[in-house]
């Protein structure tokens, strides 16, 4: 990876730290279901499977209830208000409800999920600020491991390690017809030549995994 890509990572990865540290402070001013309410109206099309992904406006919102307080009668409050909201709406796709945070690239203190108990949920901020220290090594490590110009596409798309691989995971799922056709194409015109019988089979493996990986 040139210092270029390293650099843009770190800077990214930093940037995050920042964000997620910030977001666990206390915010000002009391949580409201009216407020909830209209952060969220704008993501019904992407949680009813009418939009693929979540529209800017969606994500605002879920960011403005992440600012919101951080106490454990708010987040609690907040929580409630977000059930409340799904529950005037039919059609809704909980896989979309569970993974909207991470679309956005900023997580929730809480998960949305319609069965979850709210009453359940306690702040803790030791519990959160070790869950960030982990989430940047998860990031680091994509960062790290994946070529630049894989790298490039999904820098500046979250702060969530979880974010950043459900964007690569949705760029390959995007792209599996025509990896079948190269891998096909790979196959057909592989042969053995120089390749020790170990390199050869190893090679055979390595291609039957990516086409495992396409279905």
């Amino acid at each position: 990876m040139k210092r270029s890509a390293v650099a843009a990572a770190v800077v990214v990865a930093l940037a995050a730290v920042v964000f997620l540290l910030a977001a666990a402070r206390p915010g000002q001013g009391a949580v409201t279901c009216a407020d909830v309410d209209a952060d969220l109206r704008p993501c019904v099309g992407y949680v009813t499977g009418k939009e693929a992904a979540p529209p800017a406006e969606c994500c605002a919102g879920v960011k403005s209830i992440r600012a919101m307080p951080s106490g454990t009668a708010e987040r609690r409050l907040a929580c409630e208000c977000v059930k409340q909201a799904a529950a005037r709406y039919k059609g809704l796709d909980t896989d979309a409800i569970r993974d909207l945070p991470a679309a956005c690239g900023s997580q929730l203190p809480f998960p949305l999920r319609l069965d979850f108990d709210c009453s359940t949920y306690v702040y803790n901020r030791a519990l959160y600020i070790y869950w960030v220290r982990e989430n940047l090594t998860v990031l680091m490590w994509i960062y790290a491991t994946i070529s630049e110009e894989l790298l490039d596409l999904v820098l500046r798309q979250s702060v969530m390690a979880f974010g950043v691989w459900s964007h690569i995971q949705s760029i390959f799922s995007g792209n599996k017809p025509s990896r079948v056709v190269h891998l096909e194409a790979e196959l057909y015109g592989l042969c053995q030549g120089d390749l020790t019988i170990v390199a050869y089979c190893h090679k055979l493996q390595s291609l039957a995994t990516a086409f495992a990986d396409t279905f």
